[in-house]
């Protein structure tokens, strides 16, 4: 509790059960974030920004319009709607030629990923380990330097017991992601397995020290 907000941090990968999801809404909208973390800062931005400015523009037009007809001597009704007309035009254009493009290409990676990430979940609820992986490995080549797949595989290859792997796969998604609580506790969960206690706890804490409220610490 913090000013009055309560707030809870929640992963798809937990170290504390108690943060992970509960609800199948919660889940939802953490995969769509995990996808979408895709988007690049600039479409995020221009998403926020194209409907502030439009509602800005508008409540700016309508408060000239009032206080026009309050004035001792009024630009008239043709003056400001062309001009108000004009404005729209220019800011409009303004932001269509600011709005991010997408290739082809592009939204084809993306659907591509959906796609692939969907049939690599759906193989794991089924226990399908290796397909899971082999989906998992396609998202890979499609979508260079993301972290996710790494993880997914090193989680399979943990719950596989295949040591080797899941360190192999869980260093690169640390490489990229170095803050991420799961990648870090599932690095201290398979170097505990293999006996190599220092990195074990080094991984452990750094799984801690990205949530430092979670009652495990």
């Amino acid at each position: 509790m913090r000013n009055g907000l309560e707030f809870k941090l929640i992963s798809l990968w937990p170290i504390n059960r108690r943060n992970g999801t509960t609800t199948k809404f919660m889940r939802k909208g953490l995969e769509y974030l995990e996808i979408h973390s895709l988007r690049t800062y600039l479409e995020t931005s221009y998403l926020i920004i194209h409907p502030l400015l439009q509602l800005s523009l508008a409540v700016t037009l309508a408060y000239l319009f009032l206080n026009d007809k309050k004035a001792e001597k009024p630009i008239g009704k043709t003056t400001f709607y062309i001009s108000g007309t004009v404005l729209i035009v220019a800011i409009n254009l303004t932001l269509l030629i600011a709005a991010p493009t997408n290739t082809n290409e592009e939204i084809q990676a993306r659907q591509s990923f959906e796609e692939k990430k969907s049939l690599a979940i759906r193989a794991k609820s089924q226990v399908k380990l290796d397909l899971a992986i082999r989906q998992w490995e396609k998202i890979i080549q499609t979508i260079l330097g993301f972290w996710v797949p790494y993880l997914k595989i090193g989680i399979i290859f943990t719950e596989k017991k295949d040591v080797t792997k899941a360190i192999e796969n869980l260093k690169i998604a640390y490489r990229y992601n170095p803050k991420q609580n799961g990648i870090n506790f599932f690095l201290g969960i398979n170097f505990s397995a293999v006996g190599e206690l220092d990195k074990a706890e080094f991984y452990f804490r750094q799984a801690i020290r990205s949530t430092p409220k979670n009652p495990i610490s």
